[in-house]
């Protein structure tokens, strides 16, 4: 049955009035952002021994994802290219639990690709949402 997204009711996933849904290309450069800042954070602070250190780099995300979001409501990656993360029902800051169990499902990395209109598994548990709000970037 397909979903009917002008239907507010029965799919909440929209961005608040005035703002729109980020998109997908936002959405994918932010956490290629995110990551990438992550592996430079791993490769600089963490020793030169073997084993031990492959789990790091998504350690450091997981801690800057759910630091970033909690605080500025966005990660690095996501300030950078004008996206929030918003409770998708009310339309406002999101919570601390919102937040901690969004960033664990987007560190399993299949719930940010099994979508339904447009809005990511971790999303939909934990009713979020990522909005696009222009000129509010570094």
């Amino acid at each position: 049955m397909p979903v009917d997204e002008n239907n507010t009711e029965n799919f909440p996933h929209f961005a608040p009035q005035g703002y729109e849904n980020a998109s997908l290309g936002r959405r994918l450069a932010a956490i290629c952002a995110d990551w990438v800042l992550c592996l430079g954070v791993a490769t600089i602070t963490t020793p030169r021994v073997r084993g031990g250190k492959e789990f790091m780099p998504l350690f450091i995300f997981f801690i800057e994802v759910l630091f970033f979001t909690t605080f500025i409501q966005a990660s690095a990656g996501q300030r950078i290219l004008n996206i929030r993360v918003v409770d998708s029902r009310t339309g406002g800051v999101a919570t601390f639990s919102q937040i901690l169990v969004r960033t664990l499902l987007i560190c399993l990395v299949i719930p940010p690709f099994l979508t339904l209109g447009g809005v990511g598994l971790h999303d939909r548990v934990t009713h979020t949402k990522t909005i696009f709000v222009p000129g509010d970037g570094v």
